[in-house]
């Protein structure tokens, strides 16, 4: 669930995605109708997490192997495998946020979470391991990560727990868990999902889901969770917001109502968007992770 603008679908040509590829979907004219618009080479292995590079050439993705390719996306050819010699999962990718002015050694900065509990920080062009950063002993398992917006700081999802650390020094600046006691309790499992939401105004709010069925709103102030809507089973990088920070965008591990679309003010569903193409012949057990 990664966004990016995509132009028109095209005309309809296989309906199944090869074993391990990513597809990129555009919504159609009328009612929410995605169709492939790219579908990249294999990348070897189940895709827990997709995501767009900021200014859209690339698609970095990360599976079961513990390898991260790297996709163009006008080609969906590989352009390069970052992590080469881990094998824990790689369970979210996400990349740091560019301003304008960027210099060429400061761009392309990809971050992934892993099983072994922590966080690993890459130079993509130069597939240079930068940081390896947590402390495993005290998180033991990472299935996810994001950045703020700004970029001055990371969370990252664990066993219940979320971890936020500061991007400058790679410290841990602090831990949020449990709830309010009064709306939520927090999460009961394993955190899968997490995303600064992208509207301006809003820079103490974080965003879970997981396997317990929930997506919790996180005060960073309070350091728990204030708030959840129940439905969505999330068991990878399957959690997104709209710029405008009134939709939530979620994807389940389900065979129905897999991808939906949440008010994020109120919680109810507004739309369950079908996201195989009527008629399709493709496995009814092939899942969403991300």
């Amino acid at each position: 669930l990664s966004r990016r603008h995509v132009g028109p679908a095209p005309g309809p040509r296989g309906h199944g995605l090869p074993g391990g590829a990513i597809g990129l979907a555009s919504p159609g004219a009328v009612a929410m109708q995605l169709a492939p618009a790219l579908v990249t080479e294999p990348c070897g292995s189940q895709a827990f997490s997709v995501r767009f590079s900021p200014d859209g050439a690339f698609l970095a993705a990360s599976g079961a192997q513990g390898k991260v390719c790297v996709f163009n996306v006008s080609t969906g050819q590989e352009a390069y495998r970052l992590n080469r010699n881990e094998t824990h999962p790689v369970k979210q990718v996400c990349w740091r946020p560019e301003s304008d002015g960027a210099s060429l050694r400061t761009r392309g900065i990809l971050v992934g979470a892993s099983t072994d509990g922590k966080l690993r920080q890459w130079h993509t062009t130069s597939a240079r391991l930068l940081h390896e950063f947590g402390n495993p002993e005290e998180i033991g398992q990472l299935f996810c990560v994001d950045y703020s917006p700004d970029g001055s700081c990371l969370v990252a999802g664990g066993l219940q727990e979320l971890w936020v650390f500061d991007e400058e020094t790679k410290q841990m600046r602090s831990k949020l868990t449990g709830g309010d006691s009064t709306t939520t309790a927090g999460h009961c499992s394993r955190v899968q999902a997490v995303r600064f939401p992208r509207t301006l105004g809003e820079p103490n709010v974080v965003l879970s889901g997981g396997w317990d069925n929930t997506v919790q709103f996180w005060d960073l102030r309070a350091g728990h969770a204030v708030r959840l809507i129940h439905g969505p089973h999330l068991c990878g990088d399957a959690l997104d917001t709209h710029p405008g920070g009134k939709l939530l965008l979620t994807g389940s591990w389900r065979e129905e109502d897999s991808l939906e679309l949440w008010d994020v003010g109120s919680g109810r569903r507004v739309q369950t968007v079908p996201w195989r193409p009527a008629g399709s012949a493709q496995d009814r057990r092939c899942l969403l992770f991300s």
